[in-house]
């Protein structure tokens, strides 16, 4: 199965510089639909069968934007496994470079300090993808249209983020989803 993970384009806490995960719903900019626009664009070809969504005004607005750009009936599905971290009392505060660097890596004493959400992202990612294994329907080309925790710990799981800590607007990750007798997913 090829997953398209997409990062919702520009919302308009992203344009503002604010730290923005489920508490908040912001709309994309102007920007982040062109930049959807751009994505759907660059998907054409692929085969897509479906669109996952995470429930999020931005990633919803990110998904849909795909989707006609791709195919207006393609099916889209919500899941709020997707859905970004919890940023506890962090929620619509400005992004700076501390805050940034300990929220990205999941300081436990910084997160667990503000209600941040660390090891259940994780976990969210891995039953989505455990999820997609289930289905009734058998998908071969799959858009995801999330945001940057999910992004980062799907890249997690698949042992394949590095040092990586952020995913820009709209990038795409691409992955040949394999699950071994272990349970461990490879790309």
């Amino acid at each position: 199965m090829k997953l398209y993970f997409v990062r919702h384009g520009q919302s308009t806490m992203n344009q503002d510089d604010l730290i923005s995960g489920w508490a908040s719903d912001p709309e994309l900019t102007e920007q982040g639909k062109s930049q959807a626009v751009a994505v759907g664009q660059e998907l054409r070809g692929r085969n897509i069968d479906a669109i996952f969504t995470s429930g999020l005004r931005r990633v919803d607005q990110t998904a849909l934007i795909i989707r006609d750009q791709l195919d207006p009936k393609l099916p889209v599905f919500t899941d709020w496994l997707l859905y970004e971290r919890w940023h506890g009392d962090m929620e619509s505060r400005p992004w700076t470079d501390d805050n940034f660097q300990k929220i990205s890596n999941s300081d436990r004493d910084f997160c667990e300090s503000h209600g941040i959400e660390t090891d259940n992202l994780v976990a969210r990612a891995r039953a989505f993808l455990d999820n997609l294994q289930l289905m009734p329907v058998e998908f071969h080309n799959i858009v995801v249209a999330t945001s940057g925790g999910i992004m980062w710990a799907v890249s997690k799981i698949a042992n394949q983020s590095g040092d990586k800590i952020e995913f820009q607007n709209t990038e795409i990750n691409e992955y040949d989803l394999r699950k071994d007798k272990n349970g461990t997913y490879s790309c």
